[in-house]
């Protein structure tokens, strides 16, 4: 079942995650998650359903189902065909979800976000190998039936007219924020799952690029506010692209931080494509600001107030909504320069140092001065976990000779009952005005001063491999999550508990 006629294991990470069925007490663990992600997504399921339902029964309409049986079945038949064909048990089954709340829904109007989400299923199911080109297209299509074949309700008299429409542009602004996050979330998922034998982070960056790049779209023309004639929010988008785009083409000539230079494919490099997402996201940043600030001085003079609870529920949800949007837009910042801009692969980071010898490594004059074993019960012993702590000494100093500081990485020991000793390498981060320096070390080095600790040769350890980054704008993630926890807190506190829902 979860394995070919070969004997080797299914390419499927859910079939294989029920093959660890039988793999003792972590088995019965996965399981039980598995169980548990299944039993939600039922819930869900069921309760989109009767929302569905409720709804068509108040506007008296029909469901796909009940006024073209012959459609419905044919497009679940061909999801069905597609979901098996692809081999993925994720792509089969949430193609089937989707498929199933659209001919469930309205015959009328269908819902675009069911029917994009298929959409961006079979996409992502592309980027992720989950599914082959041609399938990945045969799913789109079939997802676009319903879609194509909707009467439209009014013609409008220009193309172009809905998309100068200010009212639409606000309204797409308002959801990308929204659908982008689930979008992000969903690449995310099935990138892990079919990283199930290696990873490709690589793989997160580029194909995340263009929803991080919409979002930071979506917040620039949504700063705009009334200004926006919807010839302004065109402008803004065209524009911010051309300059993205030109950036990130010339991107190999700026002095970017960490490893511009390193390709994500033969023709694109790291450079290119975090110049294109920090050009959008510098130039979203101002008109988000500018937005924010008159959000706060509009609520304080309002209100006389300072404090925001004093302010009324529609200026808290604005000053909290536009809070969050500058931090997301820091959060992302923060996310290119130490994601997307540094190769966490590759080999430059590591060096290795010697007792006592200077090494110029990242900018810096690394010195390994010494080690210290440290017994869980000794009084400098700062974790509340683990047995024991071996700690490496290295000294920073700048390229002038000035002493920055030390950084202690090591290793945490972990005794078991069966004799066998565990590690897990412990990391330290040197805060920097401009960023952390981060010190990690790697496996090879704790697997040889484990075997130091046990023969009580600790002492004879001369030299030591580490990784080191330097992770420029790191404090903009900090700074990020921070504006999104207080916008999200004063968002959150503008809802009135004392009003009651509507029961028509």
């Amino acid at each position: 079942f979860a394995a070919d006629g070969a004997g080797s294991e299914s390419s499927d990470p859910y079939l294989r995650i029920i093959s660890l069925a039988s793999e003792g007490a972590a088995g019965v663990e996965v399981i039980t998650y598995l169980i548990i992600i299944i039993v939600l997504g039922l819930a869900l399921m069921n309760h989109l359903l009767k929302v569905q339902s409720k709804m068509l029964q108040k506007m008296g309409r029909a469901s796909m189902r009940d006024a073209s049986p012959l459609l419905a079945a044919s497009l679940i038949l061909a999801t069905l065909i597609v979901g098996i064909l692809t081999g993925s048990t994720l792509v089969l089954v949430v193609g089937l979800a989707l498929m199933t709340l659209i001919v469930e829904g309205d015959s009328e109007e269908i819902s675009t976000v069911w029917i994009f989400s298929g959409v961006a299923l079979y996409l992502f199911a592309s980027w992720s190998w989950a599914a082959s080109l041609p399938l990945a297209v045969s799913g789109m299509a079939i997802f676009l039936v319903p879609w194509v074949l909707t009467p439209p309700d009014d013609e409008s008299e220009s193309l172009l007219e809905p998309i100068f429409d200010p009212r639409n542009q606000n309204r797409v602004s308002r959801a990308s924020p929204w659908f982008g996050a689930i979008a992000y979330l969903g690449l995310t998922w099935m990138l892990l799952t079919a990283e199930i034998d290696g990873t490709s982070l690589e793989a997160h960056e580029i194909f995340g690029a263009p929803i991080l790049i919409i979002l930071a779209l979506s917040l620039t023309v949504y700063s705009w506010g009334k200004g926006n004639d919807g010839r302004v929010g065109i402008f803004a988008v065209i524009g911010t692209l051309a300059i993205s785009l030109a950036i990130g083409a010339m991107s190999n000539g700026l002095n970017l931080p960490g490893d511009p230079d390193r390709n994500f494919t033969e023709s694109l490099t790291r450079g290119q494509v975090a110049g294109t997402i920090l050009a959008c996201l510098v130039v979203a940043l101002p008109p988000t600001l500018i937005e924010m600030w008159k959000s706060v001085r509009t609520s304080i003079s309002s209100s006389e107030r300072l404090y925001p609870a004093r302010w009324s529920l529609l200026d808290r949800r604005k000053v909290g909504s536009s809070i969050a949007h500058v931090g997301i837009l820091f959060l992302l910042l923060g996310h290119v320069l130490t994601t997307t801009l540094v190769d966490r692969t590759d080999p430059s980071h590591l060096v290795t140092l010697v007792r006592d010898q200077p090494v110029e490594h990242a900018g810096y004059t690394l010195t390994f001065t010494e080690v210290n074993a440290i017994d869980s019960e000794d009084s400098a012993y700062e974790y509340s976990i683990a047995n024991g702590f071996v700690e490496f000494q290295i000294e920073i100093h700048d390229m002038d000779g000035n002493y920055v500081e030390t950084a202690r990485p090591g290793i945490l020991r972990f005794d078991t009952p069966s004799g066998e000793i565990l590690t897990r390498s412990e990391v330290d981060r040197i805060f920097q005005i401009h960023g952390d320096l981060m010190f990690i070390l790697d496996v090879a080095q704790a697997s040889r001063a484990l075997n130091e600790l046990m023969f009580g040769e600790i002492e004879d350890i001369d030299r030591v491999g580490v990784t080191v980054y330097d992770l420029h704008g790191s404090h903009m993630v900090w700074v990020g999550w921070i504006l999104l926890l207080v916008g999200g807190s004063l968002a959150l506190s503008s809802h009135d508990s004392r009003r009651t829902p509507s029961t028509d």
